[in-house]
């Protein structure tokens, strides 16, 4: 083998090479240049849009900000630091334009960095939920909003009082054939706070206006703890719409000590329409126990017998899971060993997971956490 030798130097090849590096450094600030131009473009499309968007201006819109997405995406380095200037410029504005806000935020939540949803977190504060235009992406709020808390950011817990727990309007995710009503959208908002999202509530049971709703919301995500705070309200007012949510949060999320509090109740303090119905319905109060729940799960398939610490691997799992476990029967975490303050523990952590995730499935799942829980809570050890 011939020893390696060096090509002689060439100054005509040096030279082009040179050459290309400088059309290459040229051409990186040009490009970069050109980029923030169509990003600086790209949101000022969205100040301009009129607060009385007719549907066909809408639906323009939103193919732009799809288009949008996609470029910002592509060009990510060049796009980023543009967008993270104008939103911090925008929100140091008297009135900034509410539009931008979301638009920038939601595309921060779903692929910026830690930095970034903490900015988003900065400008869904802002949003004026009232505002014509916000009305009218409302679904596109709802799943910012959902987006952040599930960071359980504790600010974004007082947008959702604001925005959230006195609408009467729903959102649509069309991916899920799913239309989420006002106390569906609070369940899943709440939700994801767990335990804080249930404490919170308490405190607005208080408040007439907003009492239904949330009797309705805790529901969904309630527990024992929220007993003494709903047994009070029950004291304080006495109607027929709030006696019906009041029965049903103790018999679906009370256990034990729910079953107690309606039975030791005044009827005397109910409306007339409630002290039928709470005659008409105590017996089936006073029949509730750990037997009688227990048979209503004597039909479900799944795995009925699982190993005490396999059933603990499997709960892990479904933690991690956001609460996706198909082969699993109730009836394994009910007749396992293991004591229950443990099981109803890890579920209570897999339900708050389980909100992060906007589904049909997931509210089913719900519903049979919640009936799993409950019966949980009437076993003796």
């Amino acid at each position: 083998m011939q020893p390696f030798r060096a090509k002689s130097f060439d100054p005509l090849v040096a030279l082009l090479i040179a050459l290309s590096a400088i059309v290459v450094l040229a051409a990186k600030p040009a490009q970069s240049a050109s980029t923030e131009q169509e990003t600086m473009r790209r949101l000022a499309q969205l100040r301009a849009i009129p607060a009385d968007s007719t549907p066909e201006q809408l639906r323009q819109h939103n193919e732009q900000m799809d288009d949008a997405w996609q470029f910002y995406h592509a060009h990510r380095d060049e796009t980023m630091p543009v967008l993270r200037r104008e939103l911090a410029a925008e929100l140091r504005k008297p009135k900034p334009a509410q539009l931008l806000l979301l638009d920038v935020a939601s595309y921060f939540y779903l692929d910026g960095t830690a930095d970034d949803r903490k900015a988003a977190t900065q400008a869904l504060l802002a949003i004026d939920p009232d505002a014509p235009l916000i009305q009218t992406n409302f679904d596109q709020l709802f799943r910012l909003t959902h987006g952040l808390a599930s960071a359980g950011d504790p600010r974004v817990i007082g947008y959702i009082d604001r925005t959230f727990l006195p609408t009467e309007r729903g959102v649509f995710y069309s991916e899920q054939s799913l239309t989420l009503n006002p106390t569906l959208m609070c369940a899943f908002l709440y939700g994801v706070y767990g335990a804080d999202g249930e404490r919170h509530l308490q405190s607005k049971l208080n408040d007439r206006d907003l009492a239904e709703r949330v009797l309705e919301v805790l529901k969904w995500i309630g527990s024992p703890d929220s007993v003494s705070a709903v047994r009070a309200s029950m004291t304080a007012q006495s109607d027929y719409d709030l006696f019906s949510r009041e029965l049903t949060f103790m018999m679906v999320n009370g256990g034990p000590q729910g079953r107690e509090a309606m039975l030791h109740l005044d009827p005397a303090r109910l409306d007339a329409k409630s002290q039928q119905q709470y005659e008409k319905v105590k017996p089936a109060i006073e029949g509730q126990n750990y037997a009688q729940l227990r048979k209503k799960f004597d039909s479900f398939a799944g795995e009925r017998k699982v190993d005490d610490e396999q059933l603990k691997e499997r709960l892990a799992k479904m933690y991690e899971s956001y609460g996706k476990d198909s082969r699993l029967n109730p009836q394994a975490l009910l007749d396992s060993a293991l004591p229950k303050e443990l099981l109803i523990t890890e579920l209570m952590r897999i339900r708050t997971r389980m909100f992060m995730r906007v589904s049909n499935e997931t509210l089913s799942d719900v519903e049979l956490t919640n009936a799993v829980l409950n019966t949980l809570r009437y076993r003796d050890r």
